[in-house]
């Protein structure tokens, strides 16, 4: 492959990328890498935090747009399923964002004016790019519209690896009026920009992706906790709500998604303990908070003290372990009442990278709480597979079971570490062979199953089969990432992990450790999801409307392979 030059600087930011996410550049095409970093450094821009997943935002090679990002509220809509997590009752705003990436030496005009007619197209749904145009259906014609805050934003991201152009304004303003003088956009979107990125904005927006998990705040009160081995700060303190903002919420002012750290609890509603935390804070007697609210507890990476004002500390990957009940009341409070900032809440900030002190921490400060006796079994056992995984790092592939949210903060690349509703998906996918029911709300599907059958989380016997889940999520992304394999529909994920499972049980018998110890292996893994991708794109009922949505479509692929294996055997 000719060799081909970047910036020594981006060059190096490219490298650190790659080794964050297993990309190997021997073996993949500059281009393919360049628009990958592209979409991980604009979507981290525009979320204001780091994604774990670029390959969320692909397009999948489709002409003309590289990457697509739909946020509501500042959280992704990925899929059918992240929409429906939008509360019922809840305000939004939405943000469309699109981009497209070049290595070329020169500036081609051209090029950023498809960009922006194939932008026109998807919005006019003259386009299709999936499943995007699902979710912007979805969005724009499933009733969420009526909610909405104000127009929804419109970005566009033309980023150039190699060029060092001063751009015109007349023709940014001349692509800015493609889409400002079609009233059937006009009239529904609000165009923000048309940005332009070459080298510097680029390694300037990439320098700023790690300081995302920094956070400066000002502690009103504050005493330090003994020094004891393994946590490197402790603090006892009181904070108002305008220092813990910074925390709590987003850069657009709303909760963040991946704020709690435990799964075990979270916004449990208006209960009467909740409704009287919000009652304290819309009367008058604010100022009483602190001594009626049990307050907050953060857990963190590391704590720094500001080297001149003493009141002053900077939190490394804060997230609350205990309180989540006090931040969604809180938030509630700020959005509908005056005078909240200035309300002092109680807290206590704890820094440790020790994971097995970080979950005894967890544990206590819950602990005092009571927590339904089915919940607590549930977590027992979240608790035994994460031992699983840490007895399997020195034999397997160095794998992960975040059972509380940050908890592997520092672990690389992010995809080797699955969560519980990520491990919830891949087994109701291979084991249940129901990868139709987790598309569209994952979140109910898994409750269901787990309320009624009991099966997705509770066998000991077989704990080896959520360990075997993660080596397929983990080489998914993985080929992925490196081009190994690329998906024909991005609605094909769960039932690609399906296929590759079929064809393993047929070989192996259902013998789980063996199937595991047969794609440890990468060269026989690489070729079970190459066979298994070419064997999917070819059952074409599945890429008509619906159809990974449908449980008779799963059923026909089950059957059909069945007869490849089959087949494949008496070969």
């Amino acid at each position: 492959m000719k060799e081909t030059k970047f910036d020594i600087g981006l060059n190096a930011n490219l490298n650190k990328f790659c080794e964050k996410f297993k990309i190997d550049r021997s073996k993949k095409n500059y281009d393919s890498i360049f628009e990958d970093f592209t979409n991980y450094i604009i979507s981290s821009e525009i979320l204001g935090k780091e994604i774990d997943n670029f390959t969320d935002i692909s397009t999948q090679k489709a002409e003309g747009i590289d990457g697509i990002i739909i946020s509501v509220n500042d959280h992704l809509m990925n899929d059918k399923n992240a929409v429906n997590r939008i509360g019922e009752n809840e305000e939004i705003s939405m943000r469309f964002c699109f981009i497209q990436a070049t290595i070329e030496k020169s500036f081609d005009k051209k090029k950023f004016g498809r960009f922006v007619d194939t932008v026109i197209n998807f919005l006019l749904q003259t386009q299709k790019i999936e499943p995007f145009s699902t979710i912007y259906e979805e969005l724009m014609q499933g009733g969420y519209t009526n909610r909405l805050k104000d127009t929804p934003q419109l970005d566009l991201y033309f980023v150039s690896a190699k060029t060092t152009h001063d751009i015109d304004k007349n023709f940014i303003t001349e692509l800015s009026d493609k889409i400002n003088k079609r009233s059937d956009i006009a009239n529904i979107f609000k165009l923000n920009d048309i940005h332009f990125y070459q080298k510097d904005e680029i390694n300037k927006t990439y320098g700023q992706i790690i300081r995302f998990n920094d956070v400066l705040i000002e502690l009103e009160g504050n005493f330090n906790l003994p020094e004891i081995e393994k946590i490197n700060f402790g603090l006892l303190a009181t904070i108002k709500f305008a220092e813990l903002k910074k925390i709590i919420l987003t850069k657009e002012g709303y909760l963040k998604d991946n704020l709690f750290i435990d799964n075990v609890r979270s916004y449990i509603g208006d209960t009467k303990v909740n409704k009287d935390i919000y009652n304290t804070l819309e009367n008058d007697n604010k100022n009483l908070f602190p001594y009626l609210n049990n307050g907050i507890t953060i857990l963190c990476d590391k704590i720094e003290r500001h080297r001149i004002d003493p009141k002053k500390f900077t939190l490394t990957f804060p997230r609350i372990i205990n309180g989540c009940q006090t931040a969604n009341e809180l938030y509630k409070a700020y959005t509908t009442t005056e005078g909240i900032d200035e309300t002092l809440i109680v807290t206590k900030i704890i820094a440790t990278t020790d994971n097995t002190l970080a979950s005894n921490i967890t544990y206590a400060a819950n602990n005092q709480n009571s927590i339904d006796k089915d919940i607590q079994n549930q977590s027992n056992f979240h608790k035994q597979i994460e031992q699983y995984f840490v007895s399997k790092q020195n034999v397997g592939l160095h794998l992960y079971f975040e059972r509380l949210r940050g908890q592997y903060s520092t672990i690389q690349p992010k995809y080797s570490k699955v969560d519980i509703e990520t491990l919830a998906r891949v087994y109701i996918s291979i084991f249940l062979k129901k990868p139709e029911r987790i598309k569209s709300n994952a979140f109910k599907e898994i409750e269901t199953w787990q309320k009624n059958k009991k099966i997705i989380f509770d066998n000991a016997d077989e704990i080896n089969k959520y360990y075997y889940c993660a080596i397929l999520y983990y080489y998914l992304q993985y080929f992925l990432a490196n081009d190994y394999i690329v998906l024909q529909s991005k609605t094909m994920d769960m039932h690609l992990l399906m296929t590759c499972h079929l064809f393993l049980s047929k070989k192996f018998s259902d013998d789980v450790d063996c199937m595991i110890k047969y794609i440890e292996d990468k060269s026989n893994a690489q070729d079970l999801f190459e066979k298994s991708n070419s064997f999917l794109k070819r059952q074409s009922y599945l890429f008509k409307k619906k159809g990974f949505y449908s449980s008779r479509q799963t059923k026909t692929l089950e059957e059909n392979i069945k007869y490849e294996s089959t087949t494949d055997n008496k070969n």
